[in-house]
């Protein structure tokens, strides 16, 4: 039935914010990740710089490391949807950088695309 189907859904939620919540407690504590649950997502908020360098598409070792932590929590739902979003600051891009990325949309692009890959290849997602 429905409700039983969105008891199964809010537990899965709750279980999987808590063990996300419980490996990144300390960057949660210094603001880098946000956890927000609403009615039927769970969503991973990373500050930019945790993940990269400002102005790279390139993930940093500190961002690998914690990007493995969410893997492993969400490699256990295989069926869910998993939506990456890749954001950047509003700084004009140097004219070395806007070789590779004409603005920072492109560099969002990047980014997320690097996020997707390195959860395929090194997160086993």
């Amino acid at each position: 039935s429905v409700i039983k189907l969105q008891d199964k859904v809010i537990r899965l939620l709750d279980d999987t914010k808590k063990t996300i919540s419980t490996s990144l407690k300390d960057e949660i504590a210094a603001q880098n990740i946000e956890i927000v649950e609403t009615e039927d997502t769970l969503k991973v908020v990373f500050i930019d710089k945790i993940l990269f360098d400002s102005g790279s598409a390139e993930i940093n070792e500190k961002g690998k490391q914690l990007l493995l932590v969410v893997a492993e929590s969400i490699r256990e739902h295989k069926d869910e949807k998993i939506l990456v979003e890749g954001h950047t600051d509003n700084r004009p891009l140097g004219p070395t950088l806007k070789k590779k990325f004409p603005s920072n949309w492109e560099l969002s692009v990047a980014r997320a695309a690097a996020v997707v890959r390195f959860l395929q290849k090194e997160g086993g997602v």
